[in-house]
């Protein structure tokens, strides 16, 4: 596990301080037995359809990327990470 000392002031550790870690762990269990079941299916389902087998895989991280990115941008719009800018 990863330690911080609280009076780390980067804006990593402060995240990390604040954060409920067994959401955390359960959210990746839930994205990673999703994509378990994304890497068994999708080959099959390609074929049936003719299209190419990475087709899903590549859907699949393409849009875990997006909630990532939308997920994460909302705590540094916060004015004391962000000198103010709202």
């Amino acid at each position: 596990m990863i330690a911080f000392s609280r009076a780390d002031n980067t804006m990593i550790a402060r995240w990390w301080v604040t954060v409920d870690r067994w959401t955390l762990g359960a959210l990746c269990l839930l994205v990673g037995c999703g994509y378990i079941m994304v890497l068994a299916a999708s080959p099959a389902v390609a074929e049936r359809i003719h299209a190419s087998r990475e087709l899903f895989i590549i859907k699949q991280l393409l849009f875990l990327g997006i909630a990532v990115a939308s997920s994460s941008r909302s705590p540094c719009c916060r004015r004391e990470w962000c000198g103010g800018w709202r």
